[in-house]
């Protein structure tokens, strides 16, 4: 049964992706995206490149994280190459299955000597961290825009800080549930202890990446369209959190793809126009894939760590 229930979930995924990829080409025909003034000038294109540059620096945050977990587990763990370990996986999420990047960890950490509660713990608890920041950063920006009134809008902005706040403490209280589900003996029951040397640190870092992403997307979106002011920076960085977060639930969506643009031109064509939402989608994909490459080839030619 299990395997069944596993293959109706990549169907599942494949339907979805197709689903996604088919809306895409259906909204560039109808909106003639292909023939739409995007202005790729010189200027637009190193903002583009400044992108890629920014999104391999925002992968950076995902490899500390990941780090600062496995080191809870294993303190004898050097921290570069387990971060190198990251992020010379991080590439494989774009291989059809959207799960040899987790497969080439553990891979990878098996290797080097990282048990197995590490590996288990570290993705797990990464999977957690990054759902529990983009779920209410996706919900915020909606939901600010229909509070109309100023009291509303702080009330919300209280409460996705509470969540923020809390959620670390919560996660770690789950442990005792999941632990015995994974047959995991040595899980961080110590509360204090862990959420101080391992998931504050990786939580902290998650928080600053989807900031930065979603400025970067903002400001991209500005770039090309001339839509996004202060105003609407919420809503737009809100796009890009339900966008990532829904692209990341969908099982076998490789990096998201084709899901994350469908959902960017859903939300946002009403905003800046469904020819310039397919071309905002689709031009911040190649800006995300350039940065996990500029971010794999920094992690090939990187010096190794002296001891």
């Amino acid at each position: 049964m299990k395997v069944k229930h596993k293959r109706w979930l990549e169907y599942l995924g494949w339907l979805i992706v197709s689903a996604a990829l088919a809306f895409l080409v259906l909204k560039g025909w109808q909106s003639r995206a292909w023939f739409a003034e995007w202005r790729p000038n010189g200027l637009v294109l190193m903002v583009m490149f400044l992108g890629m540059a920014g999104c391999a620096g925002t992968s950076c945050l995902l490899a500390v994280a990941w780090s600062c977990l496995i080191k809870y587990w294993e303190p004898s763990a050097d921290f570069w190459p387990v971060f190198k370990l990251y992020a010379r996986t991080q590439i494989a999420k774009y291989i059809p299955g959207n799960v040899f990047h987790f497969a080439g960890r553990w891979l990878g950490g098996y290797r080097m000597g990282l048990a197995h509660q590490a590996n288990m713990g570290a993705t797990l608890y990464e999977i957690a961290g990054l759902v529990a920041v983009a779920a209410p950063m996706a919900a915020y920006g909606f939901l600010s825009s229909i509070l109309h009134k100023e009291i509303g809008q702080i009330l919300l902005a209280a409460g996705v800080l509470i969540w923020m706040l809390i959620f670390p403490f919560l996660a770690v209280k789950m442990t005792a549930w999941i632990a015995p589900r994974f047959c995991m003996t040595n899980w961080p029951l110590q509360t204090r202890a862990f959420i101080r040397q391992g998931f504050i640190p990786a939580y902290f870092a998650y928080v600053l990446l989807f900031l930065a992403l979603g400025l970067l997307f903002a400001g991209w979106t500005r770039a090309l369209s001339g839509v996004g002011g202060y105003d609407r920076l919420p809503f737009i960085i809100s796009v890009f959190a339900t966008a990532w977060l829904i692209g990341f639930i969908v099982p076998g969506a490789s990096g998201g793809l084709g899901v994350r643009e469908a959902v960017i031109v859903g939300l946002l064509g009403g905003m800046v126009g469904e020819a310039q939402s397919v071309i905002i989608a689709l031009s911040f994909r190649l800006i995300t894939v350039g940065g996990d490459v500029l971010f794999f080839m920094a992690s090939i030619f990187s010096r190794p760590s002296r001891v």
